[in-house]
């Protein structure tokens, strides 16, 4: 009797104790995190309040943050284990400057009691530009087409209102040429519902810091609203349109002498994501400036197309270093006029290799120099391989004036930045 009361005290000590501390219990909770997790990071991300601020607060400029954009959506690679995001990041205000393109993999560790984030880095980058968009990409990939930095590996674990990441110490390095050193990475996270905040830095093997600036504090990304449809397409369109073309010597240019064009991505001002500068020079990079315009977009949520104005500078000497210097239109330093008039806007569409831009000669309507009003049509194609222009005027009545009558585009191949 007394070992049978035994047996049965030591069966429902072991009940309890099953039902108080499963050996699964730790799995179930990193995996309710890893769902919750997951429930929260995907989106878009910038810290263009964080830059706005301290530009507005003359903060001084070796203080100062990059802009930076992040964004970070599910997507699904044969091979590849644990719940996957792709992840394209690009700064400066500029989407054609991708500094990181990577796909993140997050499975429970039970050892470390975290979110193991593993990163898989890409062998051709180019070929992921908004993959999260594309299932057909998607599909096409395998764990083959990545590789992995062992010891790299992020671990998330929940706090009270966030989640905090971390990289395991010295696990993360690489020999950096630039700085003829060992480079140890270490990177702290915060994920909140509504931000992102990063602090990097590397140091040497005897801890000396070899970039990242301390006294910065982190990069605060605040998550956007959802983008629409049309917010997709015009970061993809001010990607694809930055570049350097250069003109056949009687396509489209003036007294048969051919046309170099830059267009760069800028600081937007206050209250624009995006913005634009364009340059033409007669006969080549180095030749005489014929035009300077600024590019704005409407970026209002409600609207029903992406329209670009383009705007005149002021001073044309102060234009040109927005080439070397993005930042000079935000910063004061370049002044913009009014556009030729308010009609001349461009309407843009995407199209099977990119875009098309059409300036609707029935509501661009400008006075010449002589007093006469004319009617200004101009068409525009862009792709990866070149930009293809039409510009043509005609009298209020219709009759054509200058440029052709054919609705064929001079093209200009792509010579600069994006060249294929």
């Amino acid at each position: 009797m007394l070992k049978s009361s035994w047996f049965v005290a030591a069966a429902l000590f072991c009940t309890a104790a099953c039902q108080t501390a499963p050996p699964s219990s730790d799995h179930e909770k990193l995996q309710s995190e890893l769902d919750e997790l997951l429930s929260w990071f995907p989106g878009v991300y910038d810290n263009q309040a964080q830059v706005t601020e301290q530009r507005r607060s003359a903060v001084s400029m070796e203080l100062r943050h990059r802009h930076t954009n992040h964004t970070f959506y599910p997507v699904e690679i044969s091979g590849i284990p644990g719940r996957l995001l792709y992840a394209q990041q690009f700064q400066n205000h500029d989407p054609a400057d991708l500094y990181r393109q990577r796909i993140y993999a997050f499975e429970p560790d039970s050892e470390e009691d975290a979110i193991r984030l593993t990163i898989y880095t890409p062998n051709s980058p180019g070929e992921l530009v908004d993959l999260h968009l594309s299932p057909e990409k998607q599909a096409a990939l395998s764990a083959g087409d990545f590789f992995l930095k062992p010891g790299c590996e992020v671990y998330w674990k929940r706090g009270d209102t966030q989640f905090d990441g971390y990289l395991k110490p010295k696990s993360c390095s690489y020999y950096s040429s630039r700085f003829e050193t060992q480079v140890y990475l270490e990177e702290t996270l915060t994920l909140r519902q509504d931000a992102l905040l990063l602090n990097d830095r590397a140091v040497d093997e005897n801890g000396n810091l070899v970039f990242g600036v301390d006294d910065k504090g982190p990069t605060i990304n605040g998550k956007q609203t959802e983008r629409s449809k049309l917010d997709r397409e015009l970061q993809a369109l001010t990607r694809q349109l930055q570049g350097d073309y250069f003109s056949a010597a009687n396509d489209g240019a003036r007294e048969g002498r051919p046309i170099y064009q830059r267009i760069r991505n800028i600081t937007p001002p206050d209250g624009h994501r995006h913005a634009m500068y364009s340059e033409m020079r007669h006969d080549g990079p180095e030749g005489e400036i014929y035009r300077q315009l600024i590019y704005l977009f409407d970026e209002t949520p409600d609207r029903t197309t992406n329209t670009m104005q383009a705007l005149r500078v002021a001073d044309p000497e102060a234009a040109e270093k927005l080439v070397s210097d993005p930042s000079a239109l935000a910063e004061g330093n370049v002044e913009t006029r009014s556009p030729i008039a308010e009609g001349c806007f461009t309407v843009w569409s995407k199209t099977r290799d990119g875009f098309s831009g059409w300036i609707d000669p029935e509501r661009c309507v400008i006075t010449g120099r002589s007093g006469d009003q004319r009617r200004i049509e101009a068409m525009t194609s862009i792709s990866d391989d070149a930009i293809g222009q039409l510009e043509r005027g005609f009298t209020l009545e219709g009759e054509i004036v200058f440029g052709s009558a054919s609705d064929d585009l001079f093209i200009w191949p792509r010579v600069g930045p994006g060249a294929q």
